[in-house]
């Protein structure tokens, strides 16, 4: 039974690490000149404008992991521009 119940909160531990690492300021590459990271959530209201300007595809929306506030909000990923 306790064998079972570790399995099974396992992912449950790990998705919540991965939250806690995504979260922090320095994990994000924001779009060029954007400003300090409480600003720019507080301003930004996520309407992909900036994403379909990007001619290298390098902006690409945040996710659930980065956390709710920042879902759908652009970063830079460096690999794909």
């Amino acid at each position: 039974m306790g064998l079972a119940g570790g399995l099974f909160l396992l992912p449950v531990f790990r998705a919540n690490a991965m939250l806690k690492s995504d979260r922090s300021e320095g994990r994000l590459i924001r779009p060029p000149g954007a400003i300090p990271e409480n600003q720019f959530l507080a301003r930004c209201i996520a309407c992909g404008q900036c994403l379909k300007a990007c001619p290298t595809n390098a902006l690409q929306p945040c996710t659930a992991q980065a956390g709710l506030p920042r879902l759908f909000t652009p970063r830079v990923v460096p690999r794909t521009g």
